[in-house]
């Protein structure tokens, strides 16, 4: 790579959280090497800490390799050895990059930091719920914290102090975040983002089929599960749900706390854990879980140290090289080989007991004041030690309340969950009766009146809940919490009630408002009739000509009062006129609404339409005469739109918008929005567009939001429609309807002509079946711009050639 250092990429993450799969993916690309977990680091980071009964006194090794490290660079030091152990690797394998994937590295974060500055790194997160059931899926790990033996708590640090130590490093430089879920959903996508953010060219990852793995059979780290098959497995994203007991769900809830699983993204996982019985504690039991691991942390880390460094003598002591034999009252020639060898294969119990014996006799020695203080830290360790073993005690006595209380107490949430939900069911039948018809507003008033009587019954039903959590009073004591949750409940339906009278008393101001908007869109097709009589007036000119005319001032005045024509003046509103002129018909037969009419009736099955460029939702409007029972994804970049976009979506079902621009990535975009129903997209920024705006692609938004195909695309992007095209390659694979708005002219430097975009699909396999709402231009007549209709080239439309 140019340097004499060689090129080093950490891959870090919880244990059991993935990291062995995303390792060996990277590893099939040719200058990526990922071996099994090196552990290289953390050796490094205690170095000249040996085990306590080294022959040569494990603190002389300490303390002479502590004096040495001070004299001179450490960290350069340090990673003069990982350069060559690192480089070693790399020349035997002939690869350019090492990634070190060992998972405990959190530990070390800022020891990695301070060797390697500007070494990339990687953080793979998985969802902790999956993470605790694989631990105890692989390695019989107790979920819960007062199950765990001493010996498991390591497992579970990870999850109460890495998890958060990970998280708070998301934003760091050169830093890069993968999530398991994304990874086993689209692996390509991912690895070779991964790849392109190391600076290799993510091309050279071609496929995800997991290959050889030979290399991790002879490995004694890592993940064997992926020994077992050749593919990437998406079914362990939801086997928790079955392996988890409602208890283990609790348990990780508390340990991890909601606000880290918001922060990383796991809503709905946390709303499917509280559906099954979980609540929420607060951060107040999470953050004690942390306290108390830490402390057990520390102390272990600490025991660790004295345990080297408390060896034989004091710092100020000079080096004996007498054996220790000595301080046991025997010479240094007493002891034969055969003894000594006989003391070297003693069990490490029963060696241990005897160094420990013959440090204390040498303790003891020294002074009486030196032995008072030794006393008080051995006192400190153990008060420390009791204080932790209390804690852990009252941790365990805490969760394990009473049955009766845990029943009395799940019963009464119950009833209020009860309540609530049936209220909130109630809010939703108001909102939808506010945005109904105008048939369905005048019955609305009726609905209130129901309303009112629903409020009374539940006034009553918080007051039946209130007698019940008064009953016993030989559990006064607990009952009086229970009462305390009760009132703040009520408060909270009081407040529900009070909005919902609130909303009830602004239908009024509603219908008003309706009607005034009736009375603008009447008075709006009142100066329409009037123009078209006038057209009709001057029918002097060819027909021809007249058609043009009124087609174009026809997409003037929608695009000028924000309606589309096709909604507002439809045939049978035209047949109103009693003068259907010829170019009236024309234009109604090269209209949207006609054109998805004719496609309607071929067959072609509509799930989902997403609407590219939607403005305020007017073209959407029109499919769903033809498409009703289709869901709407409606994708617009003009924040101008958004509140139009927000009240058609509520009133409007099975409906939802992004504000966002589309392309062939995801991440931010330049954006010309100097034209509330224009506006341009592009890579770079230019004179015209300087906005920055969000992007995303098709794809990822039909996968995050699990939308269903066959899917009917709409594109009225002004010359950007292939970087959207591009983003949208697995959702075209189920599109049975693709709409573009295509033009004559160059209008971007990117924009592809008309016969251009037709030869462009016919490669993504699409033919054109239909065209709609030509426009002409204003200043020379020329033909300016029409909507293209595609369908698939497998339809049995193309193999017909005869015209009748």
């Amino acid at each position: 790579m140019g340097s004499a250092s060689p090129t080093v990429s950490f891959l870090l993450g919880l244990p059991r959280s993935g990291t062995t799969l995303l390792a060996h993916l990277l590893q099939q690309h040719a200058d990526l090497l990922a071996p099994p977990e090196p552990w290289l680091m953390l050796a490094l980071e205690r170095f000249g800490t040996v085990d306590r009964r080294h022959p040569a006194d494990a603190f002389l090794v300490h303390s002479a390799t502590e004096d040495f490290f001070a004299r001179i660079d450490r960290a350069a030091a340090f990673r003069a050895l990982g350069d060559a152990a690192y480089g070693q690797y790399l020349a035997a394998a002939g690869k350019c990059c090492f990634i070190d994937k060992t998972p405990r590295y959190w530990m070390i974060l800022d020891f990695l930091k301070l060797l390697y500055p500007d070494a990339p790194r990687v953080i793979l997160f998985r969802n902790p719920y999956a993470i605790a059931a694989s631990l105890k899926r692989t390695w019989a790990v107790p979920v819960t914290p007062s199950d765990s033996a001493p010996a498991y708590a390591p497992y579970l640090a990870d999850l109460i102090l890495g998890l958060p130590i990970l998280a708070a490093r998301r934003d760091d430089p050169r830093t890069q975040v993968v999530y398991y879920e994304e990874l086993v959903a689209d692996p390509l996508r991912e690895v070779r983002c991964v790849v392109s953010a190391l600076g290799y060219d993510p091309a050279g990852i071609t496929s995800t089929t997991l290959g050889s793995t030979d290399y991790l059979r002879s490995a004694k780290f890592g993940d064997r599960k992926i020994l077992s098959t050749n593919t990437v497995d998406r079914h362990p994203i939801d086997e928790w749900k079955a392996q988890l007991t409602v208890e283990e769900m609790q348990a990780v809830t508390d340990m991890v706390g909601t606000e880290l699983l918001f922060k990383l993204g796991y809503e709905r996982e946390y709303e499917e854990v509280c559906r099954a019985g979980v609540i929420d504690r607060g951060e107040a039991v999470t953050q004690r879980h942390r306290e108390v691991f830490q402390t057990w942390w520390d102390l272990r880390s600490n025991l660790k140290i004295a345990e080297t460094t408390s060896i034989s003598a004091d710092v100020n002591d000079q080096y004996d090289p007498t054996p220790r034999v000595k301080a046991q009252g025997l010479s240094s020639t007493s002891l034969s080989i055969k003894e000594e060898a006989q003391l070297l294969i003693e069990s490490d119990k029963e060696q241990a007991l005897r160094l420990a014996n013959a440090e204390l006799e040498q303790r003891l020695a020294t002074s009486e004041a030196d032995r008072a203080a030794r006393l008080d830290v051995i006192y400190q360790r153990d008060s420390l030690i009791t204080e932790l073993q209390n804690e852990m005690k009252r941790l365990e006595q805490v969760l394990a309340t009473s049955d009766a209380d845990r029943t009395a107490r799940l019963q009464v949430i119950n009833e209020r969950d009860a309540v609530i939900t049936r209220l909130r069911g109630e809010v939703r039948q108001l909102e939808q009766e506010v945005g109904s018809s105008e048939t369905e507003r005048r019955a609305g008033e009726n609905v209130i009146n129901e309303q009112e009587v629903t409020i009374a019954a539940l006034k009553r039903e918080v007051q039946r809940l209130g007698e019940v959590l008064a009953r016993s009073e030989a559990d006064r004591a607990q009952q009086l919490g229970l009462l305390r949750e009760r009132e703040i409940e009520n408060l909270k339906l009081k407040g529900d009630v009070v909005r919902l009278e609130q909303v009830c008393s602004t239908l009024d101001g509603d219908r008003t408002g309706l009607s005034a908007a009736i009375h603008d869109r009447d008075t709006m097709i009142t100066a329409l009739k009037a123009e078209i009589a006038q057209e009709q007036t001057a029918r002097a000119e060819s027909i021809t000509t007249q058609a043009t005319i009124v087609g174009s001032r026809w997409w003037r005045l929608g695009r000028r009062f924000n309606v589309a024509p096709s909604i507002e003046i439809p045939a049978q509103k035209l047949r109103m006129f009693r003068s259907e002129t010829p170019e009236v018909l024309a234009y109604h037969a090269a209209s949207t609404a006609r054109a998805l009419e004719k496609i309607s009736a071929r067959g072609l099955n509509i799930s989902t339409v997403i609407d590219v460029g939607a403005s305020n939702g007017m073209w959407s409007a029109v499919a769903r005469q033809f498409y009703p029972t289709a869901s709407y994804f409606l994708i617009e970049a003009q924040k101008v739109h958004e509140t139009d976009l927000i009240n058609y979506c509520r009133v409007t079902p099975k409906t939802q918008y992004i504000l966002a621009a589309a392309g062939d990535s995801v991440g931010e975009i330049y954006f010309d929005d100097s034209a509330p129903f224009g506006g341009v997209a592009s890579h770079k920024l230019t004179e015209s567009a300087r906005t920055v705006l969000p992007v995303t692609t098709i794809d990822h938004e039909v996968s995050r939001r699990q939308l269903d195909g066959p899917f009917l695309v709409k594109l009225d992007t002004h010359g950007f429609e292939v970087p959207i095209l591009q983003g949208a390659a697995e959702t075209l694979k189920q599109a049975n309807l693709v709409v573009i708005e295509v033009y004559n002219f160059k209008i971007t430097d990117q924009s592809l002509l008309f016969d251009e975009m037709c030869a462009f699909m016919r490669t993504l396999g699409f033919g054109v079946i239909d065209i709609s709402e030509p426009l002409w231009r204003q200043r020379d007549n020329s033909l300016w711009q029409f909507d293209l209709f595609f369908i698939p080239l497998s339809r049995v439309e193309f193999t017909t050639r005869t015209y009748t």
